[in-house]
């Protein structure tokens, strides 16, 4: 005849302590991804839950779409590299200013609302108010992007006496405002998504019925 050995107090004590270790994460994970939904009502009167993208998804993209201009633009020098001994680095300086704004402006104009950063960590753009995604909200959105990100660059390579470093530490403080500004609002907004009236959010995933 068998009897069953009872497990160790201790033993039991362990699992118990893991069990609920596992149970809190699981709540504070759940907590902080219902922190990123967003109700919206578009104008057909349709209620939809929206999850916003995190600022690692947006920071994720934009490294990928940094990544892309800059290969569109050492591909162009390479393929011109007869008319580079005719232009100046200001010239290009100019090249690249509509690189990097009209890039962003096609994608996210296009049918996806999203460049190829976007779709590759899956998050796109959309209007806060439910509506369609207007040009107007597009080209705001990213022509504030110069202020955010363009200008602390220019500020950093300023140069010369006392007074314009002075005043290259000042704009960039300023300017770092707007680069940080997503990470202090609940909706992860850039300061154009403020004024465009847009989101970032996570492309939502659709799933085929069986």
């Amino acid at each position: 005849m068998s009897s069953t050995v009872p497990p160790a107090p201790d033993t039991v004590n362990l699992a118990n302590v893991e069990a609920a270790r596992r149970r809190r994460a699981r709540m504070q994970e759940q907590e902080r991804q219902s922190k990123l939904v967003r109700k919206l009502v578009t104008p057909e009167g349709a209620a939809i839950q929206l999850k916003l993208a995190t600022a690692s998804e947006r920071a994720g993209a934009f490294l990928i779409d940094v990544a892309i201009q800059w290969a569109i633009v050492i591909a162009t020098a390479l393929g011109l590299s007869f008319a580079i001994r005719a232009m100046d680095p200001e010239s290009w300086l100019v090249f690249f200013f509509f690189v990097r704004n009209f890039y962003y402006i096609f994608f996210e104009l296009g049918t996806k609302a999203a460049t190829p950063g976007k779709r590759a960590l899956g998050v796109r753009v959309t209007s806060r108010n439910g509506g369609r995604l207007t040009a107007n909200s597009v080209l705001a959105r990213n022509f504030i992007r110069e202020i955010e990100i363009g200008l602390p660059f220019q500020f950093l390579m300023m140069g010369g006496d006392q007074v314009t470093s002075w005043m290259a530490l000042l704009g960039l403080v300023w300017s770092g405002i707007f680069l940080l500004f997503p990470i202090f609002n609940k909706d992860k907004m850039r300061v154009g998504d403020l004024i465009a009236g847009t989101w970032v959010i996570k492309n939502p995933k659709t799933k085929l019925m069986g």
